[in-house]
């Protein structure tokens, strides 16, 4: 299914027969996902990165989920205007930043500390994190303001945890046929020709190779074990009830996952065996998207 298509289609999910079997999910759901009305005199911009090409950022935003964002403007981090800030202080509005690794990134930060230099409104970062290329910097969060409201998709201390809501996709709840012990899903910029050829005996599939989101989704089921060095190829493996394993990490997000993959080493055999797989990760993630949902609703509202 087309990601315009899809992005409609799921905003309508509590007749899910996973939610049906969990009514206490269903009850939490049913009133976020309504699509509903801001009052007139607020501005709602969406922040992330709005790019179709790169599917894990393109279904990581909030507004693709909950009904009480999807009458508001979206807008790629990198053409962040000044004029759009100033609407926001203006109307005293809200922004809402994520998802996707938008954070501790060069390309990124100018933008980030302008929204966080907001004189009005409110700031809601949704399910974004950590990107930071340097695997040995431990980069803690350092939001101080009471106009704003964090929900980090990494697992820290600091602030609450509140996962990539792309979690809230439906086909992650579809039942698929395991065809294969391995797959191997890999990022299309990240990935060494040395690395594809040691894992060329297993059916291979790039985080470019197709605009379909089913189609990925549909691969990475096939496998027992996903082999990936992307970040959702491997989020949405462990959501669908297979083990990850990374391989060449090259940002600190991979060690931030709270269902956390394994990772290669020298010995595949091991580091197959090493993986975990995680029955309630789904609705955990879930979960706490929902609950957060329900303080941003009456952050804004407030």
């Amino acid at each position: 299914m087309e990601p315009n298509r899809l992005s409609g289609w799921i905003r309508n999910f509590s007749s899910w027969d996973r939610l049906k079997r969990n009514p206490s999910l269903r009850r939490l759901s049913e009133p976020l996902l309504r699509r509903t009305e801001l009052p007139e005199d607020r501005s709602l911009l969406c922040v992330y990165r709005v790019d179709p090409s790169n599917l894990g950022d393109w279904f990581s935003a909030p507004q693709r989920y909950f009904g009480f964002l999807t009458h508001s403007r979206k807008q790629d981090i990198r053409s962040l205007t000044r004029r759009d800030l100033k609407r926001i202080e203006s109307t005293n509005g809200t922004i809402v930043i994520g998802g996707g690794g938008l954070l501790g990134r060069t390309a990124f930060s100018g933008q980030i500390d302008k929204i966080m230099q907001l004189k009005a409104g409110k700031v809601v970062v949704w399910g974004a994190g950590f990107n930071d290329r340097s695997l040995h910097q431990d980069q803690s969060p350092r939001f101080r303001s009471e106009r704003l409201l964090v929900g980090l998709r990494d697992d820290q201390a600091e602030y609450g945890w509140v996962p990539c809501a792309s979690c809230m996709l439906p086909d992650l709840s579809l039942e698929y046929p395991v065809q294969h012990e391995v797959v191997v899903y890999h990022h299309a910029w990240h990935t060494k020709e040395g690395r594809l050829k040691q894992l060329s005996r297993f059916p291979s599939m790039s985080n470019n190779s197709t605009p379909v989101l089913s189609e990925i989704l549909r691969f990475l089921g096939s496998g027992e074990t996903v082999v990936t060095n992307s970040y959702h190829g491997a989020y949405w493996a462990i959501l669908m009830g297979r083990r990850a394993v990374v391989f060449d990490p090259f940002s600190v997000k991979f060690r931030k996952f709270r269902h956390e993959p394994a990772f290669l080493d020298d010995d595949l055999d091991c580091s197959l065996k090493s993986a975990r797989v995680y029955p309630d990760a789904l609705e955990e993630c879930r979960r706490a998207n929902l609950n957060f949902a329900q303080q941003v609703l009456a952050f804004i509202n407030a």
